[in-house]
């Protein structure tokens, strides 16, 4: 299971999360702060290297997350935060949305799957090929929109029903995707392109407005 840590590193305050990964990745969350994917054993001062020789890419992010989102709000209004009740509501819509967006899908990355409802998994259906679903979160992430966890576990942020559908769609094929490849690397990408060929589209729109999103919560 993957290891949340804040930590500090000279003039970088940032997320650590060790995994069952193989390499180093980084990216800059809607939040507007750094994530570093590692895997569980991998030495701090390997981090703190990879963090160094990086540090122009760092700055060049941060800022223009910043710049984005700051953008973004000033265009569409800072509109109230969610209630409670919204919340609960917004989490209430989500368990079959995602419910029924992986059942369209899965069969999709993984072509060789049978779709599976993860509420109604009936005796004498054939064991799904591919990665195997075993639990699903409705979660309120303040970094991410989805997770898929090697354990058979797949997350999804409940603001994301604040978004058009077809993002959804984007952030239910990418986690997909990671059951096939744990990292962003260029294999990932590929398959995520294989499905869905516009993807781009759709994570530029979770880029730029997801902060907008992450705004409103309580």
């Amino acid at each position: 299971m993957a290891k949340e840590i804040d930590k500090k590193f000279h003039w970088l305050d940032y997320k650590l999360i060790r995994s069952k990964r193989r390499t180093l990745s980084m990216e800059v969350s809607p939040q507007g702060y750094l994530i570093v994917r590692a895997p569980n054993r991998c030495p701090m001062e390997d981090i703190e290297t990879f963090l160094r020789r990086n540090r122009a890419w760092i700055v060049k992010n941060l800022e223009r997350t910043k710049v984005s989102r700051e953008r973004y709000l000033k265009e569409e209004g800072n509109l109230a935060k969610l209630t409670e009740d919204e919340v609960e509501l917004l989490k209430l819509k989500a368990w079959p949305e995602f419910d029924m967006l992986i059942n369209k899908w899965r069969d999709l990355v993984y072509p060789e799957a049978m779709p599976t409802s993860l509420f109604d998994f009936l005796p004498g259906h054939r064991k799904p090929s591919g990665p195997e679903i075993k639990r699903m979160v409705i979660t309120e992430s303040k970094a991410n929109w989805g997770s898929w966890q090697s354990n058979g576990t797949i997350s999804f942020n409940y603001l994301l029903m604040l978004a058009p559908a077809e993002v959804r769609d984007y952030v239910v094929v990418h986690e997909l995707c990671h059951g096939l490849h744990p990292d962003h690397s260029k294999a990932f990408w590929a398959e995520v392109g294989r499905v869905m060929p516009d993807y781009k589209n759709r994570k530029k729109w979770l880029k730029e407005k997801g902060p907008y999103l992450m705004s409103r919560r309580p």
